[in-house]
């Protein structure tokens, strides 16, 4: 874990609305597994005109930006922000039509809950 009291997922929430509103839309967010530090994220980015939804499990510890949540979370947001630009190389799509950044690519992709599902098909059929 991280230093810090901060919870993960809502520090990334607070990062993206803090520093890239206007930039990033969080669709959903969970805790993959149930492990507090490991986020699965469901965004896209506005200033794409092709509203493509990107996914991010995002590994909270204590060895990555500044060892903190905060720290991570903000890095997080930026990475979001950001055209995903060489990461396309090795991004894979899942069945809902998300594009994954960061998974090792022979790891198995992050089921999405069924509130980030009703999220990106409102009114259509469940789960």
């Amino acid at each position: 874990m991280p230093a810090s009291d901060a919870d993960p997922l809502t520090a990334i929430v607070a990062a993206v609305r803090r520093y890239w509103s206007e930039q990033v839309e969080l669709v959903g967010l969970w805790r993959v597994g149930g492990d507090p530090n490991n986020i699965g994220i469901v965004y896209r980015r506005r200033l794409d005109q092709t509203q493509q939804l990107f996914g991010r499990r995002v590994k909270f510890s204590a060895h990555e930006a500044d060892g903190t949540v905060v720290g991570i979370a903000a890095d997080q947001a930026i990475n979001m922000a950001e055209p995903p630009g060489a990461l396309m190389s090795t991004a894979r799509m899942d069945n809902h039509g998300i594009t994954w950044f960061g998974d090792e690519t022979d790891a198995a992709l992050p089921d999405v809950p069924r509130h980030v599902y009703e999220a990106l098909h409102p009114g259509g059929p469940s789960l």
